[in-house]
């Protein structure tokens, strides 16, 4: 191993050390060494110097399966331009800073901390049930991947918020009462405090709720009056004579620019 310093950070010159040498696509051993290709990657830093291991990685030409493909690295991920101990050394700063105070001073783009914290969609599976997943676990045995953690999203918020939604399109008055009725049912047993509490306001609601499919009236055009007003009292800073912002609230309905002075 050699060392170089130059430009504001640390290089380590590594030797390819002789180990097994196996297909990364197919794993088969019946290998061809095609040269070898320079390779640069991130790793923790020293101090606030940058530091990079400088190394040959060696290509290889697969008998089995005709790939030609560069040998893997223990210490980094392929495709990768940083070793794995640089990632867990940023998502370990992202726990006390925002993504942009990790990026700046460690000289990476936002959009490389973003996809080392977010990551990228591996299975798409069929259905919402436990056994969409079947297919996923089966090959995530095969893969000997180690899970640190999972992370499962509160799908009956998500179902009973996008079911809501469905009273508004509902084409007579018994048919939104049956959905209104049974929503409310559901979102009490969800064992989620904020929607068994929306329910309750709904319970007190309801008649109003109902209401709408006798005559669809909407108090939207009545929310953007006032919040025309608002911004228009704001934007002037207030108002001397009282007469003349009562005569802006009055032409508010053929208004078509932002009202100021």
């Amino acid at each position: 191993m050699r060392t170089a310093c130059g430009g504001g950070r640390l290089v380590f010159r590594l030797r390819s050390l002789v180990e097994r040498l196996v297909c990364s696509v197919c794993g088969s051993c019946e290998v061809v060494r095609r040269g070898t290709v320079e390779r640069e990657l991130r790793t923790v830093p020293i101090g606030r110097k940058p530091v990079f291991l400088a190394l040959p990685v060696q290509r290889l030409a697969c008998r089995h399966c005709q790939a030609l493909r560069q040998a893997r690295r223990g210490f980094a991920d392929p495709r990768k331009h940083s070793s794995r101990s640089f990632e867990r050394y940023v998502l370990d700063l992202l726990r006390d800073a925002t993504i942009k105070a990790v990026a700046q001073p460690l000289g990476v783009s936002w959009e490389v901390v973003v996809e080392w914290v977010t990551g990228a969609v591996v299975f798409v599976g069929d259905g919402r049930g436990g056994d969409a997943l079947l297919p996923f676990w089966k090959r995530l045995r095969a893969s000997h991947a180690q899970v640190e953690a999972v992370a499962v999203d509160r799908s009956p918020a998500y179902y009973l918020k996008e079911d809501r939604r469905r009273f508004w399109d509902q084409p007579d008055k018994v048919r939104a009462q049956a959905l209104l009725e049974d929503w409310i049912a559901r979102a009490q047993c969800s064992g989620i405090q904020r929607l068994q509490k929306f329910a309750n306001t709904l319970v007190g609601h309801r008649t109003g709720l109902l209401a709408y499919s006798d005559v669809p009236l909407s108090t939207g055009p009545l929310e953007g009056l006032n919040n025309k007003s608002r911004t228009g009292h704001r934007q002037a800073y207030g108002f001397r004579d009282h007469e003349f912002l009562k005569l802006r609230i009055y032409g508010l309905h053929e208004t078509k620019y932002a009202l100021v002075g």
